[in-house]
């Protein structure tokens, strides 16, 4: 069976782990060759990538390779899949983040609701 490369966008995410965890469980169903954590902030980068050398090499002996960087040429290198963890929380303009402090500077404090955007906006219309 062919094993396949992957990229994990936003490789900084504390998402990350229970991600990593699931490519290891599922091993036999789809073997991978290659697992590259990518994402444009190196500290958080540094923090999950240094955890998932850990989990891979307990977890998942048989993987060839696993690395973490900055750099998109070497994360997509040869790429099978690219799987996306990424939010746009950070943004200081996102939906999400105006409405939230709109919503406390007139004084609600009840239960907020929030606008989504991209598939998690389709996933909850549908």
């Amino acid at each position: 069976m062919k094993k396949y490369n992957v990229v994990i966008v936003g490789g900084g995410s504390h998402r990350n782990p229970d991600l990593m965890a699931m490519l290891a469980d599922n091993k036999d169903r789809f073997p991978i060759r290659r697992i590259c954590l990518y994402d444009t902030e190196s500290e958080r980068q540094e923090i999950m990538g240094k955890y998932g050398e850990i989990l891979m090499r307990e977890y998942y002996p048989e993987l060839e390779e696993f690395a973490y960087t900055t750099d998109p040429d070497v994360a997509f290198k040869d790429v099978d899949f690219a799987l996306m963890q990424i939010r746009a929380g950070r943004l200081p303009n996102h939906p999400v983040i105006r409405y939230g402090r709109s919503y406390r500077r007139m004084g609600n404090t009840g239960k907020k609701k929030y606008f989504w955007t991209g598939s998690s906006g389709y996933r909850n219309a549908v």
